[in-house]
């Protein structure tokens, strides 16, 4: 059900479908999302978007930012850009990473970078300072001042995926909380860089060879 469906499916969904109570439905989605990451050393690699976002909380008029909602998470992604071999648009998105955050500072964003990104890839970012070691990092970075519509015209790629990250999260799962949400984004994640393959096949195969995830450690 989870591969079958490109939108992915929730705990309710599958509870209806399966006759289940919705925790146990939603203990089995957990253990499938819990067993999707990526492997080490397979890297971003040649020429690279990033930025960050906010998900979750309340919103309240006039005022941005997390400081003022601390349910608030903050986000990085990193998406590959590669030359389209058909069709009319010049760039179309590779593989991509995704983490929660704590705070947009120089170190955690280079520290993403390093785990997640080949050294000497060309990578192009808003003007934030937090993005200022790239280079001391051996990262060949453009820093680009924009802001607002500005901003999701030079780094068109990450803030389109950054939309459709979030209707998926808000509209197949109706929202989801701060302290489960690195799961979903293991899905989300999992699932855009094996968009073109059998998802289903990728999936048995993580569930078959990694440690499942109980209740208490889910919850705890």
């Amino acid at each position: 059900m989870m591969a079958s469906d490109k939108r992915g499916v929730s705990a309710m969904h599958v509870s209806r479908e399966l006759a289940l109570r919705y925790d146990t439905a939603w203990l089995m989605c957990h253990k499938l999302r819990a067993a999707l990451f990526e492997r080490e050393g397979f890297e971003l690699e040649h020429f690279i978007e990033a930025d960050e976002t906010f998900y979750g909380g309340y919103r309240e008029k006039g005022r941005r930012g997390r400081a003022m909602n601390p349910k608030k998470a903050m986000l990085v992604l990193a998406v590959e850009k590669v030359l389209a071999t058909k069709g009319n648009r010049e760039w179309v998105a590779g593989n991509a990473r995704i983490e929660v955050i704590e705070t947009a500072d120089a170190a955690t964003l280079t520290n993403f970078m390093k785990r997640n990104v080949a050294p000497k890839a060309r990578i192009i970012t808003d003007g934030w300072r937090g993005y200022n070691g790239l280079k001391d990092a051996g990262f060949r970075h453009t820093g680009v001042i924009a802001s607002g519509e500005a901003a999701g015209e030079q780094l068109p790629m990450v803030h389109i995926m950054f939309s459709n990250l979030k209707a998926w999260l808000n509209g197949t799962h109706h929202g989801v909380s701060k302290k489960h949400l690195h799961r979903y984004l293991r899905e989300w994640n999992y699932r855009f860089n094996r968009r073109n393959g059998p998802v289903a096949d990728f999936i048995l195969n993580r569930l078959a060879n990694q440690q499942g995830v109980t209740y208490a450690a889910l919850v705890g």
